[in-house]
C-alpha cells in the first residue's frame, strides 16, 4: 500500500503480537495496522482511536479439519457460532471507527 502512493514508512520498532502493538499505540508510541479482532478489545480505551483503512483489505479465515472427514453437527454449530461472533466483532469495530471520524 505504501509503495502504491510513493510513501516509505518509518518503522522505528516492531512487536510480535497485535495486542502489544495496540498497547503501544495506547501509550502514544505510534500506530499499527490490525485486523478487527484484537482492536475490538480496546474499543473503550480513550487513548486509542480506531480508524478504518482505505482502501479496505479483506481478510479470509479458514476452518481446518482432518482430510477426508466432514465436520459433524456439533462442529458445524461451532463454526456457525464463530462466524456470527466474528461478524458481530467486525461490525462493532466498524461502528466505533465510524463514530470517531
Amino acid at each position: 500500500m505504501f509503495s502504491e502512493i510513493g510513501a516509505i514508512p518509518q518503522i522505528r520498532g516492531e512487536t510480535f503480537t497485535a495486542v502489544s502493538a495496540c498497547q503501544l499505540v495506547g501509550k502514544g508510541v505510534g500506530i499499527t495496522l490490525a485486523d478487527p479482532f484484537v482492536p475490538s478489545l480496546f474499543l473503550k480505551d480513550p487513548a486509542i482511536c480506531i480508524r478504518p483503512l482505505s482502501p479496505r483489505i479483506e481478510h479470509e479465515y479458514l476452518v481446518l479439519s482432518p482430510a477426508g472427514q466432514n465436520p459433524g453437527p456439533v462442529a458445524e454449530q461451532f463454526i456457525a457460532c464463530v462466524r456470527e461472533t466474528a461478524r458481530q466483532i467486525v461490525d462493532s469495530v466498524e461502528r466505533s471507527a465510524a463514530r470517531k471520524r
